[in-house]
């Protein structure tokens, strides 16, 4: 990097930033004196990869030029929402399910589903969440003219997001194109938070120094100055995915707050966060999680009923004895690309753990198993009846599953069932900081958890060894509608979902789930004729 100043913190293989500055090559020609006094190079390294080495006519540069002031105005105007905010727009969890970083689920959601193309008003509300949560986190939204690579930055539970992709601006030229197409890497919020602000600060007071009466270079100073001065309550208002707004996302938390305090005074404990810096709130607090996976417009009495059912709960004992010995706190993706994938294999394993099914098992008594482990489970009566059920567990709760009243899950004996099962998943696997876990299963939810914990679900109710013994004893014919409901009952799953899980396991072929899907329409358009 050519510069007359320049600066690198961090470690490249976490997470590092550097910035150069060098005199203008246009001469001050193509922008105004500010602008000018900012061009340079920068560069971004996430588990050791610079995002921004390209080829440039040929040569490789391991910087992107351009003039940087309004990179840098970004960093300081977006702190918050960047190290904070998580919740992705648009309802993401409904589209591509195996996919779930950040700039896979802005590439999905781009333009409007077909159910509201025609509808304006949905359609530009659509747009609007989308653009602003975009213009929030991906750095390409701030390149005004430069060709920046096109990475996107959020919050991710306990650590930073960084995902990039290979879309490029229409003025590329021939030629020109960075040396990573896709992918995402995780860095702690503390390792991309401090050499990011030192960095940040250094260059804002290097553009000051070459002119000390430009406004932008005092304005920039000052928001710089005043990050580690951050409203607490906005932080954990973006944390709760309460607003997409900072008045919204503190004005929310507030309220929140309020109500939370209703509960009673142990929802005191529930406010706390589990670790804070000047900077940023590594840990959140019980509550933000919670919030975080719940639909952005909960209302009062559902803030207050979850915050009473969190209450309850509370515990300073934790983990029974029964359980630790199966808690395993994995991150998504660590050892497969898709989430269904890992959801088996963990399933497969708690199975081979727990030593299930037993001989004479003809189900997986999922009720028997959380009472061994010594989850609680309870229910709740919820307005928003997407939210199918609850997680708690960790050192400030009982293990705990509460489902929701309202839901579709909790209205048929099997769906109760896989519901446990997947919030069991949860508990088991999806620990934070301090092994906790504190999530509400629904929509909003972080879909590759759900994707997971739903394919956990399957195979912990349907092990292959249990349906090949039940279909043995019971001398049942799957390839027929009556047999796989003879198979369901015996197992009491779904009918629809153990049919699809026999194909998945090649019980079944393609031929033969037509097959029994029709004669299973066919019976209960008969049995409906008849009665």
């Amino acid at each position: 990097m050519d510069a007359n100043f320049e600066f690198m913190a961090g470690d490249k293989k976490r997470f590092a930033f550097k910035i150069g500055f060098s005199p203008d090559p246009h001469k001050g020609k193509a922008a105004a004196k500010a602008l000018g006094l900012s061009w340079g190079g920068f560069q971004i390294w996430v588990g050791g990869k610079n995002l921004c080495r390209h080829e440039e006519g040929g040569e490789i540069l391991e910087s992107a030029y351009w003039y940087l002031l309004p990179l840098l105005e970004w960093f300081a105007a977006n702190w918050d929402p960047l190290l904070h905010e998580e919740r992705l727009p648009n309802e993401h969890q409904r589209n591509n399910a195996q996919e779930y970083d950040a700039w896979s689920s802005l590439s999905d959601t781009r333009f409007p589903p077909m159910h509201i193309e025609n509808k304006e008003a949905a359609r530009g509300e659509w747009e609007t969440w989308w653009q602003l949560w975009w213009k929030r986190h991906g750095i390409a939204g701030c390149r005004e003219g430069g060709i920046y690579p096109d990475v996107v930055i959020r919050r991710f539970g306990e650590a930073v997001e960084f995902s990039w992709g290979p879309s490029a601006p229409a003025e590329t030229p021939e030629g020109f194109f960075f040396s990573y197409d896709g992918g995402h890497g995780f860095a702690g919020v503390q390792d991309v938070a401090r050499p990011l602000y030192r960095v940040l600060s250094l260059a804002a007071e290097q553009l000051l120094s070459r002119d000390p009466s430009e406004k932008r270079f005092q304005e920039l100073c000052e928001a710089v100055r005043r990050i580690p001065m951050g409203n607490a309550d906005q932080r954990q208002g973006w944390l709760a995915g309460l607003g997409a707004t900072r008045e919204a996302a503190s004005r929310r938390w507030q309220e929140a707050r309020i109500l939370l305090r209703r509960a009673g005074r142990h929802a005191e404990e529930m406010l706390k966060p589990r670790e804070v810096m000047d900077l940023a709130v590594p840990g959140a607090c019980d509550a933000a999680v919670m919030f975080g996976s719940l639909a952005p417009g909960i209302d009062e009495q559902d803030v207050l009923a979850i915050a009473r059912a969190m209450v309850e709960v509370g515990s300073a004992v934790g983990d029974p004895e029964a359980l630790q010995r199966f808690v395993r706190p994995v991150a998504l993706g660590a050892s497969f690309r898709k989430p269904w994938e890992e959801g088996y294999s963990l399933a497969l394993r708690f199975l081979e753990d727990a030593g299930l099914p037993g001989e004479e098992d003809q189900f997986v008594d999922i009720e028997g198993i959380l009472g061994k482990l010594g989850v609680r489970t309870d229910t709740i009566r919820l307005g928003d009846a997407s939210v199918r059920a609850l997680a708690f567990a960790g050192p400030r709760h009982t293990p705990s599953i509460v489902l929701n009243r309202t839901a579709g899950a909790y209205r048929h004996p099997s769906a109760r069932r896989f519901a446990l099962a997947h919030e069991l998943c949860h508990i088991l696997y999806d620990r934070k900081q301090g092994n906790q876990i504190s999530l509400a299963s629904g929509p909003w939810a972080p879909r590759g958890l759900e994707a997971r914990a739903d394919a956990f679900a399957t195979m912990l109710l349907m092990p292959a060894a249990l349906i090949n013994r039940d279909i043995s004893q019971l001398d049942l014919d799957i390839s027929t509608a009556a047999g796989v409901a003879g198979l369901a009952a015996a197992l009491r799953v779904e009918f629809t979902a153990l049919t699809r899980h026999l194909v998945s396991h090649g019980m079944l072929t393609g031929e033969q789930y037509v097959h029994v899907l029709d004669e299973a329409v066919l019976g209960a358009a008969k049995g409906a004729a008849e009665g």
